[in-house]
């Protein structure tokens, strides 16, 4: 506790400093009547605004009269203050605490004022915890689901990294109702030890860090998910060129009515076939689980008609167009998924 008044300026200024506050003492301000010498004056910046304070401090024996109230109250109007503050560890007397009233200006001593102001903090970082949580779980939830409830839609990310992740995360939410609670001591399952918080300002500490770790891994898995969908796309791509060369071949295939030009037209079909199935490998093994759906469609599809077809010699051509315009609706509904909209429905993570 600070021994004389010029230390009690200086310890008032360090505590609004310790809340990232620019705190000046016995900073000259020129008012509208006149220049004022503050003890400390306190500005900052929120949501663009300039906020001005004014801080006196009285290291009285004493309670603090009505009179000092509403000289302070005049020197904060004068110099265009949004607040004042009068501290004193003596307290103040029953005029001065009615001489507030419903004004800007607060009446507190030192130790009130960090009690409440680590209370505030902790609010604000629980607050804040309590977003990035929220955040982080509505970013991992589309690795593990997606929105038909099919598990883990991307089969090439490891399922071991996605779960562990997801453990950590669950770590937090289990700690989050006793937390709020104040419900002390809280034993927190983290980084294979078990950790014990005494109150809010160690968990914060302890978990932030982690959460940090948290949102890092997040992060590297939707790194991953973002380059499968661009491979995807460009492979969907590729297999619809392929399936429109397979449908041209088999075309002239089943059609013709030459057999010299039938054999050569069915290699061409047959090569075009194994250019569809590598492709459609290669697409099932990265995309998103609605993408898997729309590809088997299309290889059952291709499979039950146009590959059994080229184990003939030839087919009517009513059945052949038939078929043909199935592939194609198939192949744009799989083209479908990658429009703008429904990329946003079905990959957005």
């Amino acid at each position: 506790m600070a021994q004389n008044w010029k230390e009690y300026q200086i310890e008032v200024a360090e505590f609004f400093r310790s809340l990232g506050l620019s705190a000046v003492v016995e900073k000259e301000i020129e008012g509208v009547r006149g220049k004022h010498k503050i003890d400390v004056w306190v500005t900052f910046s929120q949501y663009g605004i300039n906020i001005k304070w004014v801080v006196e401090c009285k290291l009285w024996d004493s309670p603090i009269p009505k009179e000092k109230v509403l000289t302070l109250q005049q020197i904060a109007q004068d110099v265009g203050a949004d607040r004042s503050f009068l501290l004193s560890e003596s307290g103040f007397q029953a005029g001065a605490i009615r001489a507030v009233g419903t004004s800007n200006t607060t009446l507190t001593n030192l130790k009130d004022l960090r009690e409440n102001s680590e209370k505030a903090k902790n609010e604000f970082g629980l607050s804040k915890l309590n977003k990035r949580y929220t955040l982080l779980d509505s970013r991992l939830k589309p690795l593990i689901f997606d929105s038909s409830g099919a598990p883990f839609p991307y089969q090439k990310i490891g399922k071991g990294i996605i779960i562990e992740t997801m453990s950590d995360l669950h770590v937090i939410r289990l700690a989050l109702p006793k937390i709020h609670a104040q419900d002390f001591p809280v034993n927190i399952h983290i980084n294979s030890n078990i950790e014990r918080v005494e109150n809010v300002r160690d968990f914060l500490n302890l978990v932030s860090p982690f959460l940090d770790q948290v949102e890092e891994d997040i992060g590297c898995l939707l790194e991953q998910v973002k380059a499968f969908q661009i491979e995807s796309r460009e492979l969907s791509f590729l297999l619809i060129s392929a399936v429109k060369k397979l449908l041209k071949d088999a075309e002239k295939t089943l059609l013709n009515k030459c057999i010299e030009e039938n054999e050569e037209n069915r290699m061409d079909a047959l090569r075009s076939m194994k250019r569809v199935g590598h492709l459609s490998d290669e697409l099932k093994s990265i995309a998103h689980h609605k993408v898997q759906i729309k590809l088997k469609s299309l290889m059952r599809l291709l499979i039950d008609t146009v590959y059994l077809y080229l184990t003939k010699q030839e087919i009517k051509k009513s059945i052949w167009d038939k078929t043909r315009d199935n592939v194609l609706n198939k192949l744009e509904d799989l083209q479908s998924a990658w429009k703008p909209q429904k990329m946003y429905e079905l990959y957005q993570v």
